[in-house]
């Protein structure tokens, strides 16, 4: 009895590892690798930030822009038609998503462990109105620019630079912060803190002070949009699909946030005109996972205060003189829950 359930469990484990490996695209040594010799929340190897890029530094040259991928995304998240605007939110990520885990996130010298790493942060520079014409073939570069122990465990950040193989001007540069929690860290990061006032509750939930009155829409995230999204990204991650988020402990899948990201972005960019808009910036921080179905509310509005927001710290006020934050949050047990906060700045 007892072989058979040591059988039992091997296999199903082996399963798991197959369907992971299958799922993100990386191969099931890889994975083994990151797991036995990397803990959660913690860094591994311990290289300067200088040494790390080198050796995570990963580059394409004059690759062709998948036309029909990139038009079904840019419907899925209402952006523009990419004959005459591409989000810089799609350049900043989904363009890039297989190389990005393919040899950035599987290198042995990726500072996390694979498993349990999470999108915690992205801050996006554009440089250049895009469109299918300019983004037609492109050059792009990744790599690992820093890492740093934080107070629940471990964060790195991957610089993503695409630009263009005519004269090598940069078109749209992003940084992305992953974090690795350490369960004990993070516990003992929870007794700590101090219980929030039901100002500072509210204020999780409430867009800074704005010029006029806040937009606001709902979008209905169905019970297929984490499928649906994740064929038109790239981003198949187990977590983001039914049944196979059951594998990973997951009772519901996770919508992904940069679905998120880019329908506030779409939003913003319909109610100010900003694909016509050569410079602009977009800082986002996300908080608690959308796990579908949902009702997400997004409400966005212009800043008369920059110091009222979470990003103040990173917005350049000299070069973009409009500050639009975003907001997007939804209902679960505890009332109104934050999902996701940025600003567009222009």
């Amino acid at each position: 009895m007892l072989a058979i359930l040591i059988v039992l469990v091997i296999t199903v484990a082996v399963a798991i590892l197959l369907l992971f490996s299958t799922m993100i695209g990386l191969s099931p040594l890889d994975i083994l690798a990151s797991v036995f010799t990397k803990s959660s929340g913690t860094l591994y190897p311990p290289f300067s930030s200088k040494v790390l890029a080198a050796r995570t530094r990963h580059e394409g040259k004059e690759v062709v822009l998948n036309l029909p991928l990139a038009r079904k995304w840019a419907a899925f998240c209402h952006s523009p038609d990419i004959e005459k605007h591409i989000s810089a939110v799609y350049v900043s990520l989904p363009l890039t998503m297989s190389a990005l885990i393919r040899h950035v996130v599987a290198s042995p010298d990726f500072p996390l462990s694979v498993m349990g790493v999470v999108h915690a942060k992205h801050v996006i520079e554009q440089f250049e109105c895009i469109d299918a014409s300019v983004l037609g073939v492109y050059n792009y570069s990744i790599s690992v620019t820093g890492s740093r122990l934080n107070e629940i465990g471990a964060e790195c950040d991957v610089l993503i630079e695409v630009s263009s193989p005519l004269n090598s001007r940069l078109l749209v540069s992003t940084t992305m912060t992953f974090t690795s929690t350490d369960a004990k860290k993070a516990r003992a990061a929870r007794k700590r803190r101090p219980e929030l006032t039901a100002a500072e509750q509210a204020a999780k939930t409430n867009l800074g002070p704005t010029a006029s009155a806040p937009k606001q829409f709902v979008e209905e995230i169905k019970r297929d949009h984490s499928k649906k999204y994740a064929a038109c990204s790239g981003d198949m991650n187990p977590i983001h699909l039914p049944i196979y988020c059951k594998a990973m402990g997951l009772p519901k899948p996770i919508m992904h946030g940069v679905f998120s990201l880019a329908r506030g972005v779409a939003a913003i960019t319909d109610a100010y005109s900003l694909a016509t808009v050569p410079k602009l910036r977009i800082a986002a921080a996300w908080k608690l996972p959308m796990p579908v179905p949902a009702t997400a509310h997004f409400t966005f509005g212009e800043l008369v205060d920059v110091t009222k927001t979470e990003h103040a710290n990173g917005l350049d006020t000299t070069k973009f003189k409009r500050h639009i934050e975003f907001l997007a949050t939804r209902e679960g047990k505890g009332g109104t829950l934050p999902h996701l906060r940025g600003v567009v700045s222009f």
